[in-house]
């Protein structure tokens, strides 16, 4: 398990990238979706583009914060899980096949 915390501040929306890796530290191949989850969607929610791509978007322009939760279980039942803390200010506007044990929340540029 792994946490992190993050500040949006007055964007509106934040890519997320998923790094898995086994018990060793090692990338898992192919990659594995995880299901991810806002703790409060009258703050923030997942936004999937289609393409598998997903983001974190405000819901209000209010000031807030909220808990995103990425978890993959694997075929044996073991459960990995990331979590990413997000403050939001008021706005105006190559590894290893194996089992994931481990889950890094990676947040891009905001816009």
């Amino acid at each position: 398990m792994s946490d992190a915390t993050f500040d949006l501040g007055a964007f509106s929306k934040v890519p997320l990238t998923f790094v898995e890796t086994d018990t060793n530290g090692n990338l898992v191949t192919p990659e594995v979706t995880p299901v991810v989850t806002s703790s409060d969607e009258t703050v923030a929610v997942i936004v999937d583009d289609g393409a598998g791509n997903k983001s974190v978007a405000r819901v209000a322009a209010t000031a807030g914060s909220v808990t995103i939760t990425a978890t993959v279980t694997n075929a044996s039942g073991r459960v990995a899980t990331a979590t990413l803390a997000l403050t939001l200010a008021a706005s105006g506007g190559g590894g290893t096949t194996s089992e994931v044990a481990d889950i890094t929340i990676v947040p891009g540029i905001p816009s």
